[in-house]
């Protein structure tokens, strides 16, 4: 099984600079475009699909506010469901209080529907009483998005 999890340590980093830098992805042996990869390596299982926005709501604001990150993050969202991978809808960010929602946004979930994607609900816990944590909030999510469980 190859699952991607796409990660960012320094959040703190010119938003400007990480929308540019979201066309790529960087690899031991190079550059690859973020979607190429997905659809050469056609991993089973897509997390944390969303995760630069994770710490948005505590700075209020932040790149899900940013247009060209949210066109960036349809447009991937549309050909990387072309890859028949299912996507993680992850709620570990509201279990360690950085968010009220999970990720990815609603409105990425609205286009994987469109998409035929198919998604998972995971709790990324890291703890066992975390384990269902916010399930019933994301459940509700992902039904308005038109998603079956």
């Amino acid at each position: 099984m190859l699952i991607i999890a796409v990660e960012v340590k320094n959040y703190l980093l010119d938003m400007e600079c990480i929308v540019l830098d979201l066309e790529h992805i960087y690899t031991m042996d190079g550059k690859f475009y973020f979607c190429e990869y997905i659809l050469r390596r056609k991993p089973d299982i897509i997390g944390h699909f969303d995760l630069l926005t994770k710490f948005d709501e505590r700075v209020g604001g932040g790149l899900g506010a940013i247009p060209e990150y949210r066109d960036i993050s349809l447009k991937y969202a549309k050909i990387a469901a072309s890859a028949d991978c299912v996507f993680e809808v992850n709620t570990g960010a509201i279990a360690r209080g950085y968010r009220t929602s999970p990720y990815p946004a609603a409105d990425i979930l609205h286009a994987l529907k469109r998409e035929g994607a198919k998604i998972m609900l995971n709790s990324d816990c890291h703890h066992a009483e975390n384990l269902t944590c916010h399930y019933a909030e994301a459940l509700a999510l992902i039904k308005d998005a038109g998603l079956s469980e």
